[in-house]
C-alpha cells in the first residue's frame, strides 16, 4: 500500500490516504502531542469495507521521520479482525534555512 500527502503541522488534527491494488483507505490523526497520539481509517475495495482505530508514534529528526502505527481493524469478511502495526515514512519539506 501507498500512503502519500502533506502535514503542515504535526500537533493539529490531520489525514494521510492510502492506495493499494483495489482498495483505499484514509487515515485521520488525532495529536496529543507531536510525537503521537490517536488516529482512526476506513478504507473500501473489492466489494469489502475496513476500518479499526488505537494509537501512532512519531521518531526520528528532520527532515525523515517515521509513523508508526498500531491498530486494531476489522474488514466486513468472516473473522476478519485482527491486530497490525504498520510503518509510514515522513518526509518533510520546506525546512530548509529554519
Amino acid at each position: 500500500m501507498k500512503v502519500s500527502g502533506t502535514v503542515a503541522d504535526l500537533t493539529a488534527p490531520f489525514s494521510l490516504p492510502g492506495q493499494g491494488k483495489g482498495f483505499t483507505v484514509v487515515y485521520s490523526y488525532t495529536p496529543t502531542s507531536s510525537t503521537g497520539g490517536t488516529y482512526t481509517y476506513t478504507g473500501s475495495g473489492g466489494g469489502v469495507s475496513m476500518a479499526g482505530s488505537v494509537t501512532y508514534q512519531i521518531t526520528g529528526s528532520d527532515p525523515v521521520l517515521t509513523l508508526k502505527q498500531n491498530a486494531h481493524g476489522c474488514v466486513n469478511l468472516p473473522g476478519g479482525c485482527s491486530s497490525t502495526a504498520n510503518v509510514i515514512t515522513l518526509t518533510r519539506t520546506g525546512t530548509e534555512g529554519h
